[in-house]
């Protein structure tokens, strides 16, 4: 019987797929300059990686009833890194399979000095999974607060927060990046808004 672990193993050690040429990626404006940037592109029943198994690194893993959240290191077989946050799902017979995603590849994320939650994630209105790395020195956890006042947190552990409700949420959220004795550091919406990012 597979754990959350064992099912974003076999998943994401899966070889490679090409992109998806009925979705391909759609230019975003969101530059005064009217520089143009590419939305994610869907690779579907599978990924743009193949995962080297001896690579593979748990960075931290939350369970709440049948959903999971798990964020992960690793190289692909290209020798290029990735970090992703995944989700995976009980089923009837208490295996878990992998379900949904969110991460990138390549040089990495941005490194900023200013407390920042850079997050992704999926599945509301009906449950949420949100979570990723989260930047700044002093920033001890995550509150996310959404629009109905339903509240969602998690600690910071190896620089990740994972925020998992099985409760319907309502858009938009506010995220609140918090220090030890629950002050307030930050302030981030959700979705971002486009030039939010600190430097």
């Amino acid at each position: 019987m597979k754990t959350p672990r064992e099912a974003i193993v076999l998943d994401i050690t899966r070889p490679a797929v090409a992109p998806s040429p009925s979705t391909p990626p759609t230019p975003t404006t969101h530059q005064k300059d009217d520089s143009k940037t590419w939305a994610g592109t869907i690779y579907r029943g599978g990924h743009p990686y193949q995962a080297r198994p001896e690579t593979i690194r748990f960075l931290k893993e939350r369970v709440e009833a049948d959903r999971a959240m798990l964020a992960v290191e690793f190289e692909g077989i290209d020798n290029t890194r990735w970090r992703y946050v995944f989700g995976a799902v009980r089923q009837a017979d208490g295996s878990w399979t992998a379900d949904g995603g969110t991460g990138s590849g390549g040089e990495g994320e941005p490194q900023v000095r200013e407390p920042w939650a850079n997050f992704g994630g999926w599945g509301w209105p009906r449950f949420l999974c949100l979570g990723g790395r989260v930047h700044g020195e002093g920033v001890e956890s995550v509150r996310l607060i959404d629009a109905g006042g339903r509240i969602v947190e998690d600690d910071v552990a190896n620089g990740v927060a994972l925020l998992l409700s099985n409760q319907p949420v309502e858009m938009p959220f506010r995220l609140e990046l918090l220090d030890r004795e629950g002050a307030v550091l930050r302030v981030q919406a959700w979705p971002p808004e486009p030039g939010s990012r600190p430097r």
